[in-house]
């Protein structure tokens, strides 16, 4: 028996409504949380005949930068609270006074990091742990660039760049190793030396409320480097923190173009 099963991107549905006609309106809203009900009824049924144990989604909420399908997230985000209310009803109608949707799963990595805490803005990482929600975070590595982020090969904001270092090492991916090698240093912990997509996969899983870190491991030089990660372990949420504050400060300066 599957411990959670989830829905993966249902949003696309949005995505479809926008390119029919713009702008997704509240009853296209409404429509699509009727559905994402429907289908969280029938996940209770199967938690009740005990085929799975609990039910997510994988989504794009409010607070992430990028939808789905790599556009600005805001006509296709998801609310979180709106998910947890359609679960509440899905329950309802099965007779239940609590919902058995356990997980969300949203996209997290150096160059998004808006999801998680900053310290003084909480995100959709803390939101979704504020509803009883457990988080799994996915694409440490695999990360959409901000316009004007330029890697050489790549510089569309809707391309996909790994955060792994190169050779030769493009002066953007530089910059990003070394801002969160300087607030990790300020917080006490020396990173110098760990390369980028260590960075990366360490800051992920320490950032607060994150419960789980889903990576690739398709070749095994990958799957060394996350035991190796994992071996050095967490670092402290505040530097996680210090760390995605660098990360706004230098991506917003990236986007108002003061970087190119």
């Amino acid at each position: 028996m599957p411990d959670v099963v989830l829905l993966h991107n249902p949003e696309f549905f949005l995505t479809e409504r926008m390119i029919q006609g713009g702008k997704p309106e509240e009853s296209t809203q409404s429509e699509f949380y009727k559905r994402i009900e429907s289908a969280f009824e029938a996940l209770e049924e199967l938690v009740e005949e005990g085929k799975i144990g609990a039910y997510g989604i994988s989504t794009n909420p409010h607070g992430c930068q990028w939808s789905c399908t790599g556009h600005v997230n805001t006509a296709e985000a998801t609310s979180t609270e709106r998910l947890v209310d359609a679960a509440t009803m899905a329950a309802a109608r099965r007779g239940k006074s609590r919902h058995n949707f356990k997980v969300i799963q949203m996209p997290w990595n150096l160059l998004e990091p808006n999801a998680a805490h900053d310290g003084d803005t909480p995100g959709a990482i803390a939101q979704a742990r504020s509803l009883g929600l457990d988080v799994m975070v996915n694409r440490p590595i695999n990360a959409i660039p901000p316009p004007g982020f330029h890697t050489g090969d790549w510089s569309r904001a809707s391309a996909h760049i790994k955060l792994r270092d190169q050779k030769p090492k493009p002066p953007s991916l530089a910059l990003l190793t070394n801002v969160c090698q300087e607030a990790l240093l300020d917080c006490g912990v020396n990173a110098y030396g760990r390369d980028l997509s260590e960075l990366a996969l360490m800051i992920s899983m320490s950032v607060p409320g994150n419960s789980v870190t889903l990576v690739g491991a398709t070749q095994d030089q990958y799957l060394r480097q996350v035991i190796k990660v994992l071996d050095a372990g967490r670092v402290s949420e505040d530097a996680a923190i210090a760390v995605v504050r660098k990360l706004r400060a230098l991506l917003g300066e990236i986007e108002a173009g003061a970087l190119h």
